[in-house]
């Protein structure tokens, strides 16, 4: 209905335009007029990248609107979403974007996905339960983050700290994209992960994401996401479910990015 209604109102509005319409209608729906107004109508958001110099961030601003607004509206039919919203409207949207996508593609990948109601106990306060069994705790470094080694120890420390010590458990890392081409990054990171789990035998594995973005001629650009598995040899609690949780998980955001398909600057 919103499709139709969005095209009524745009008769030459393109694809893109009446997808970013729907989506915008998705997050006042589920957050709320004022959140929309101050978080991104105003364009103060750094998330949101609006700054309309500049060609890639018309596409990420598009491409973050419309992936946020279809992981929330995925997530509504999952336990303990409506429980999260709330937190959702105050807290950073890379974190937000990143728990409620790794969410939806849990979901359609065929896992029981419940998220968790924070309770402010150490070992319980991690994002999602999968399959019943599987802690996933999911973190995200902001764009403007800056690498260093003690600041990505720091992150997985903090993660694994939300993991409970007598189950199986993930960490899912989104890194900002310029780390990917960061030289410090690239030589001392693999170091830090391999570190992270030989010091926290409760964390099962480590999943790394970061989007790239491609040109697609003749003015287009294409969003790839990237990743890189870490897994544990040795964790407190081996556990079958994990491998293809964690290889599923990182296969499909590999390939959902494409079907965002060439998104027209606005």
């Amino acid at each position: 209905m919103s499709r139709q209604e969005a095209r009524e109102h745009f008769p030459d509005a393109d694809e893109a335009l009446i997808e970013y319409t729907v989506a915008s209608e998705v997050l006042i729906n589920v957050l709320g007029p004022q959140w929309w107004k101050e978080r991104l109508a105003d364009g103060s958001e750094s998330y949101f990248a609006k700054d309309r110099s500049d060609t890639l961030g018309r596409f990420v601003h598009q491409h973050r609107v419309v992936s946020l607004a279809n992981g929330l509206l995925a997530g509504q039919g999952l336990p303990g979403f409506v429980d999260q919203l709330e937190k959702f409207r105050r807290r950073s949207l890379i974190g937000v974007l990143h728990e409620v996508g790794t969410a939806h593609l849990l979901a359609t990948s065929g896992h029981k996905v419940e998220f968790v109601t924070e309770t402010q106990v150490k070992g319980a306060d991690y994002d999602l339960r999968v399959d019943g069994v599987v802690a996933l705790e999911v973190k995200a470094k902001e764009d403007d983050a800056q690498y260093t080694a003690t600041s990505l120890a720091s992150t997985l420390s903090a993660a694994r700290n939300q993991l409970p010590p007598d189950g199986p458990g993930v960490i899912a890392l989104r890194i900002p994209d310029h780390w990917a081409s960061n030289e410090s990054f690239v030589n001392e990171a693999e170091g830090e992960f391999r570190r992270a789990l030989r010091i926290s035998r409760r964390t099962n594995a480590i999943l790394v994401v970061w989007d790239r973005w491609l040109p697609s001629p003749p003015q287009g650009m294409v969003c790839v996401v990237q990743f890189r598995v870490f897994d544990n040899t040795d964790p407190r609690t081996p556990a079958p479910e994990v491998q293809p949780l964690v290889r599923a998980l990182s296969l499909d955001a590999a390939a959902a990015a494409p079907v965002t398909g060439v998104i027209s600057p606005r």
